[in-house]
């Protein structure tokens, strides 16, 4: 069929050209996000879950809604820097703090002088400037940051949102801080976020955080902030349920004029195990062999090894590109045992090592987010069919 008019996207965040499966998350969030704006308390949101599940993408569509409904935006990936393992740059909460204060010149613009007075107190920490026209944000840019700044940053960070949640209180508006790949930010900033976050809910102010990230977020939130399990709802986003999987592939063919067989759909739905990102490999390939307006079986099986050709170019090998050849050998080992999760002493039996000689390797991919502990001492893949890659390539 023609590639120009095929409907399916696999990209990165790209939007499906069908949402489905997250109605009654997304309902959740709305409601969040309508108490806040209303005066009225809603938990902040972490959406984790493994690669490829729609986590950005739902993001992505929770900002939208939130620009719908009065919401200032103030938007970052944490990723986007590069990963900061082991590494005390505080670079994301200064880039994050600035677009926040980005929103104040027009949140503040025709406040009457008391409120803005009160804003001014509450950017001490900062080197502010409040006329008529607006206001001036500088915030130092020395990229040094020692641990011990942290707890400054947290100040400066909370004094900042506080400052902007009253001005958009002041004018019913709302704030909503989106972050993305929020594991990628060092303990420091993270806590800092969260403090921020606190510190919003304490004021009672309109302002909401919504993060995304791998599943190890949660534990890595306890250790930023032990309070951090009663600040926010960790929705877990995993492979859509068969119904919905198979509406995904369904829908955008219909739209388009197109059928797909019964023993086509089944087949699909099977490969992809419902993870979103698949679903859309399957249908993207799929529809380009295909010469009819039907998609068959047959169709399918001739764009199974194209499936697998784009998605290790495109989904596996970029990420087997960040390792050292002991974590590849670490990761080989869990692949040999299947799909996990495994304990993390069988995979050094497996390696023929004492669990202990290896714990600084398997840290080091946690971190960098391969796999993670949905148990105390168990190990998951934190990409989807990872070890059928290993194994198929080995």
């Amino acid at each position: 069929m023609n590639p120009e008019t095929n409907p399916y996207n696999p990209g990165a965040g790209y939007p499906p050209p069908e949402l489905v499966g997250r109605d009654p998350l997304i309902s959740q969030i709305r409601i969040a996000l309508g108490r806040r704006i209303g005066g009225r308390h809603g938990k902040h949101f972490f959406l984790i879950g493994l690669r490829g599940v729609g986590k950005t993408v739902l993001l992505k569509h929770v900002r939208s809604i939130a620009r719908d409904m009065g919401y200032e935006e103030a938007f970052g990936e944490a990723a986007s820097l590069g990963p900061s393992l082991g590494h005390s740059s505080g670079a994301f909460t200064r880039k994050i703090a600035k677009k926040i204060a980005n929103m104040l010149p027009q949140l503040t613009k025709g406040l009457t002088s008391q409120a803005s007075e009160k804003i001014r107190r509450s950017l001490s920490a900062f080197s502010v400037g409040i006329s008529p026209d607006g206001v001036s944000l500088r915030i130092d840019s020395d990229p040094s940051f020692s641990h011990t700044d942290y707890a400054l940053m947290e100040e400066d960070l909370a004094d900042l949102v506080i400052a902007v949640g009253e001005a958009a209180a002041a004018k019913k508006k709302g704030i909503l801080i989106a972050v993305d790949e929020v594991q990628d930010l060092t303990e420091g900033e993270l806590a800092a976020l969260i403090a921020a976050s606190h510190q919003a809910d304490q004021h009672e102010l309109p302002v909401l955080l919504i993060g995304a990230g791998l599943p190890h977020l949660p534990g890595k939130a306890g250790n930023a902030k032990s309070y951090s399990e009663r600040l926010f709802n960790f929705r877990r986003l995993g492979p859509l349920p068969e119904e919905d999987a198979r509406a995904a592939l369904l829908l955008p063919a219909e739209r388009e004029g197109v059928k797909i067989q019964k023993a086509a759909l089944d087949l699909m739905v099977g490969a992809s195990e419902g993870y979103p990102y698949f679903i859309q490999e399957w249908g993207n390939n799929t529809w380009d062999v295909a010469t009819g307006r039907t998609i068959t079986a047959d169709d399918v099986k001739t764009a199974e090894p194209l499936v697998e050709s784009s998605l290790d170019e495109n989904f596996y090998q970029v990420r087997m590109g960040r390792l050292t050849p002991k974590e590849a050998e670490y990761l080989q080992a869990m692949a040999s045992l299947g799909p996990g999760p495994h304990r993390s002493a069988d995979i050094a039996e497996q390696l023929g090592v004492k669990s202990e000689k290896i714990s600084a390797r398997r840290k080091d991919l946690i971190d960098k987010g391969m796999i993670y502990s949905p148990a105390h001492g168990e190990l998951a893949f934190s990409v989807p069919l990872f070890d059928k890659y290993l194994n198929r390539i080995l």
